[in-house]
């Protein structure tokens, strides 16, 4: 199994607009980030819901690979 990758923290403030997820990243984490790039020189974070409520933030360990967008049906009409 591969070993998940956590970084940063994250704190969830409730405004007047609803809620805002703050992430705080530091040195090792941006290293980290630096080293999962992709080969188009992205990196992925996913905030992920924890069991009593907040966030926290993971680099996926999968590679995702979707499919392509197919609008031709919405051209129909």
């Amino acid at each position: 199994m591969t070993e998940k990758k956590f970084v940063g923290s994250t704190r969830v403030k409730t405004t007047k607009y609803g809620q805002i997820i703050n992430l705080g990243l530091n040195a090792s984490d941006l290293e980290k980030l630096k080293a999962n790039l992709n080969d188009r020189g992205w990196v992925n974070i996913d905030l992920k819901s924890k069991k009593d409520g907040g966030f926290y933030a993971e680099i996926p360990t999968t590679e995702f690979k979707g499919a392509a967008a197919n609008n031709q049906d919405d051209d129909l009409f």
